[in-house]
């Protein structure tokens, strides 16, 4: 535990007051502004918006109870069976991210919140679980192969 005054406050101690030891490895540098960005565009009933990210940033989605995050995170990654509507462009290329093949073949993976119920094959074990995402790497015509 430590008390500092903000003000004078670098990045380096930052991070060792946050971890206990000085920093060894620093984030590569940042591309310019522009190059590699992806932009998000979305649309559920009335609402519409668009999120632009540069390479290396990371999103996440927040909300109450019906914001509409779930419904964006799920149709973003092929899973959409509601009434948010998404698309995807890549440094101006529109990315086909309208079923979850797709979305994984352009990089995107959902994780749900509700692991329990939507995140695991219950009644299978735990190989066929930890391989199901790459089941056509393991099967033929959809049966795994357990060697």
């Amino acid at each position: 535990m430590a008390e500092v005054v903000v003000a004078g406050l670098d990045l380096a101690e930052l991070v060792t007051l946050m971890v206990g030891d000085k920093a060894r490895h620093r984030a590569p540098p940042r591309p310019a502004a522009g190059a590699g960005r992806i932009e998000l565009h979305y649309r559920r009933g009335e609402t519409a918006g668009t999120i632009r990210l540069d390479p290396g940033e990371i999103v996440g989605l927040g909300g109450l109870v019906g914001a509409g995050r779930t419904s964006l995170g799920r149709a973003l990654c092929g899973l959409g069976r509601g009434d948010t509507q998404v698309a995807v462009r890549w440094d101006g290329e529109t990315i086909d991210c309208r079923s979850p093949a797709a979305a994984m073949r352009a990089g995107f993976v959902y994780l749900t919140e509700d692991r329990k119920r939507d995140g695991l094959f219950a009644n299978l074990d735990i190989l066929t679980n930890t391989s199901a995402a790459a089941l056509s790497q393991f099967s033929r015509l959809g049966f795994l192969n357990r060697r």
